[in-house]
């Protein structure tokens, strides 16, 4: 996969049909481009893969974190107030992560919502393909 932020899906996935495809006690990598340290954390207890990532996210990667300071809280609350108008379910991005990812083929849902909702009111610089 490409990218993990709150390793819901993986964790989902798993679940649903990953473990039963297979044999008793394989040795199971998940290989990502990206994680959240909190995915690898999630996944990792929850299911029975290894999660191995190019790189890592952490606290200090999520904008609205007091622990980032690649922005004036100032500048965060101005992006907040943008971000609330393009999602009021996840202004923070999905798991309120805060992330500011891209792909070139897709910009995942834990990303902050003006890079990727698309809506009437709101049209995102990099649309969300489900």
């Amino acid at each position: 996969d490409d990218f993990a932020g709150t390793g819901q899906q993986a964790c989902e996935a798993w679940d649903e049909t990953i473990q039963e495809l297979l044999p008793e006690n394989p040795n199971a990598y998940l290989i990502l481009i990206m994680a959240s340290t909190c995915a690898k954390e999630n996944i990792e207890k929850e299911t029975e893969l290894s999660v191995n990532p190019y790189s890592f996210l952490s606290e200090t990667d999520n904008i609205f974190s007091p622990r980032c300071n690649q922005f004036t809280s100032k500048e965060k609350k101005t992006i907040l107030k943008y971000c609330r108008k393009a999602s009021t379910r996840y202004p923070r991005g999905h798991g309120d992560c805060g992330f500011v990812v891209v792909f070139s083929h897709n910009c995942p849902n834990d990303s902050i919502p003006i890079l990727h909702v698309f809506h009437r009111g709101w049209e995102g610089l990099f649309r969300r393909y489900d």
